[in-house]
């Protein structure tokens, strides 16, 4: 792929750098499929500090978490975790989770396989993402899952449906990477229709009121977060191609796709701000309690 440097966006104080890509005309064969129907990529890349003293310079008014809070909103229970902290994700609907070290099917792994692989290492800048690359020897806590991603879309769409499987692991101490690919389920999505929430059914509710007949759509996309090159600042590369379906052409969606991964960093940042918060409460609240029993 080809990537070309679309702009810097500020969203929350936070900055991200936006990319597109096409494949590149010696990487596509000579009878290619017409212009409209080739995958368009497009990429988001933004630094973070991990501790208040990485919080200096370019970075002194940002948001600060650790590389373990990180980990926790993007690579353990992912898909869960985006229905909590995006307004447009309405459901994650567990297809089914596969834990790698016992063979079961309904629990997710919180240690997984090691395998051996190979890269390239360098490091990534605001100005180049193609300079990314994943090193690593091992892939550990291995977390793989089929989920039913549910978005509403503006008034007068309708809700869509995104199966894919998703992939985690953990590289080294410092790293992370999370895939999602685009699977057909056919008839295996037989408990849409289920009025539990939270697992066994769609809540498509807030504030909007459960839909029917959602349009099954394709997306794909590359998350990873390292902090490997750069002392006490974090690298989050996420990568995305999708396909909404229905009868919205695909220049319309590719409009908004580049301010929609963007708002997902801030969206992020504050979540894990306000789930400290509220570990925060209820420590205090747990004191005052014992205070008062004492």
């Amino acid at each position: 792929l080809d990537w070309t440097r679309l702009s810097t966006k500020s969203y929350n104080k936070e900055r991200v750098a936006l990319f597109r890509s096409r494949p590149s005309r010696s990487s596509t064969p000579t009878t290619r499929k017409p212009t409209s129907s080739i995958e368009t990529w497009f990429a988001r890349l933004s630094h973070h500090p991990l501790s208040p003293s990485a919080a200096t310079g370019p970075l002194a008014d940002r948001a600060v978490h650790s590389f373990a809070d990180y980990r926790s909103a993007l690579q353990l229970d992912h898909s869960r975790n985006e229905a909590s902290y995006s307004p447009e994700v309405t459901d994650a609907y567990c297809v089914a989770c596969y834990d790698f070290t016992a063979g079961v099917v309904g629990v997710d792994a919180t240690a997984g396989v090691d395998t051996t692989t190979t890269a390239d290492t360098s490091a990534s800048t605001d100005a180049d993402i193609t300079t990314t690359r994943v090193s690593t020897t091992t892939f550990k806590e291995v977390q793989m899952s089929i989920y039913e991603m549910v978005h509403v879309l503006p008034a007068g769409l309708s809700a869509r449906v995104f199966p894919v499987v998703v992939v985690s692991a953990r590289l080294m101490a410092d790293a992370f990477v999370v895939v999602q690919v685009p699977v057909d389920l056919g008839g295996e999505r037989s408990k849409r229709d289920s009025e539990d929430v939270g697992g066994s059914g769609y809540d498509v509710t807030k504030g909007q009121g459960r839909r029917g007949g959602e349009v099954v759509g394709r997306y794909v996309s590359v998350e990873y977060f390292s902090m490997e090159d750069r002392d006490g600042v974090g690298t989050w590369v996420m990568a995305t191609s999708s396909d909404a379906g229905g009868w919205l052409p695909g220049w319309v969606q590719r409009l908004g796709v580049p301010r929609g991964i963007a708002k997902d960093v801030p969206l992020v940042l504050s979540w894990l701000g306000e789930r400290k918060r509220k570990r925060q409460r209820e420590v205090e609240r747990e004191v005052e309690e014992a205070r008062v029993a004492g």
